[in-house]
């Protein structure tokens, strides 16, 4: 009997453990969706909208996440069937996710309200509504864990803290891959793991669990492209652009979203759909052909302002550092104005690497010339980090 009792306890333990373990599970991801959906709805904002407009996710999803906790407070946890409503309210946690994508897309919302002013008005609230809904659901699960599982707290709010942490820093790695849309689905796949953790199912739910997963999370990837979110902005003229099919490059970055359209006999590369931009100009390599130009016009001959410094500087074999390069002029003309050597910095990896490999022909390879050190870097940090003296530093943006 003895040994009976002692193996009774054990299995319950064991029993005990498991749940605990499946709990911690799912509030951690609870706790990485949450950041991760935060971070990327800020960058679809900085893109299809404005910067300054997308500091005010921040604030509505923390008010959001605050709201569902004093609703659990005003409707009282304890009469909540927590086993049955959290594994429901998760998964509603993924459809609105992945509906954020949908309702973006479909409300007519523009940055300047240019339009009906009442459809304008409804149309803002409603995106207001998109992005608070999911929150809102996440504030009332995170709540009800907590409240319903205090002597538990300090295991759980390990989980909640490496979620959220890790939520950050895959960031970094998941956008390239997956861009904000994609990232949608895969934040809705995991979501489908924490309802099975919070449910009472045995591990053969699993069986369903992991094939929905799978499916919400190999369609990026089998997509073929990014999943778009579209443009409120128009900002430069970039969503007119797109109607008219002269977008020929995207890449999601983790600083930026670079798209590069054919303009003539320039390539528009653009940030952060229209954000920023710079211009490539068609070249063949050829830098000796302006020495002729300059003895032709001495006093006169350089590209415009952005120039100016390199032929003030001009045949002194100046050491230049240009900070936010981009894939602009001033690069090209300090070769053309003989310096010796050019630094140049550019903040987003994406843009240097398509200048370095898919648009070098185009650029007559000026960003691989011997003479010119091309590099993603922050300027504040590269200043820092060098002892380099330099004849020249621009910033011109």
């Amino acid at each position: 009997m003895g040994l009976l009792y002692y193996s009774g306890q054990y299995l319950s333990n064991l029993g005990d453990n498991v749940n605990f373990f499946r709990q911690q599970l799912g509030i951690g991801i609870i706790a990485f969706v949450t950041l991760l959906l935060e971070l990327t709805i800020i960058r679809v904002f900085d893109v299809i909208l404005d910067p300054s407009v997308g500091y005010m996710v921040v604030t509505i999803a923390m008010f959001s996440l605050g709201l569902g906790g004093i609703y659990i407070y005003f409707f009282r946890a304890d009469r909540i069937d927590v086993a049955k409503v959290l594994p429901i309210l998760t998964l509603c946690y993924a459809f609105f996710t992945v509906m954020v994508l949908i309702f973006l897309n479909l409300l007519p919302f523009n940055l300047g309200f240019e339009g009906n002013f009442f459809v304008q008005i409804i149309s803002w609230v409603g995106m207001y509504l998109t992005i608070f809904i999911p929150f809102f659901i996440s504030g009332i699960i995170l709540s009800l864990i907590f409240s319903t599982s205090a002597k538990e707290s300090h295991g759980l709010y390990f989980a909640d803290l490496l979620g959220a942490g890790l939520g950050c820093l895959l960031m970094i790695p998941l956008i390239p891959v997956f861009g904000p849309g994609g990232i949608l689905f895969v934040l809705a796949a995991m979501l489908c793991i924490a309802a099975f953790c919070f449910s009472s199912l045995s591990a053969k739910g699993l069986l369903v669990t992991i094939p929905v997963a799978l499916a919400l999370l190999s369609y990026p990837l089998i997509h073929g492209q990014y999943i778009e979110f579209s443009g409120h902005g128009n900002k430069r003229g970039t969503d007119l652009w797109k109607e008219q099919g002269r977008r020929e490059y995207v890449k999601w970055d983790p600083v930026s979203k670079l798209e590069i359209f054919s303009a003539f006999n320039f390539k528009y590369f653009s940030l952060d759909g229209g954000q920023q931009a710079s211009w490539m100009m068609r070249f063949d390599g050829n830098i000796a052909q302006f020495t002729a130009r300059r003895q032709t016009l001495p006093d006169e001959y350089y590209f415009g302002l952005n120039s100016l410094v390199h032929y003030l500087k001009r045949d002194s074999n100046a050491d230049t550092l240009v900070l936010g390069a981009a894939v602009g002029g001033e690069t090209h003309a300090a070769l053309a104005f003989g310096a010796r050597q050019v630094d140049a910095i550019e903040m987003v990896g994406a843009m240097v690497r398509a200048a370095q490999q898919e648009y070098a022909p185009f650029s007559g390879n000026i960003f691989n010339h011997p003479q010119v050190q091309y590099q993603t870097g922050e300027a504040r940090t590269f200043l820092r980090s060098t002892d380099k003296k330099y004849d020249v530093i621009q910033m011109f943006s």
